[in-house]
């Protein structure tokens, strides 16, 4: 299995006085990352 994954990441664009932030884009849905225990929520 090749376990290579994109990740792309950006700078959130101001609009409306929001953002600025880092957008994530990930390789996969979510769901593989958190059943990998990659990522989890945080409530």
């Amino acid at each position: 299995m090749n376990c290579t994954r994109v990740v792309s990441k950006g700078e959130i664009a101001k609009v409306f006085g929001a953002g600025g932030g880092t957008q994530i884009k990930l390789g996969i849905s979510v769901s593989w990352y958190e059943k990998m225990e990659l990522l989890k929520e945080i409530k």
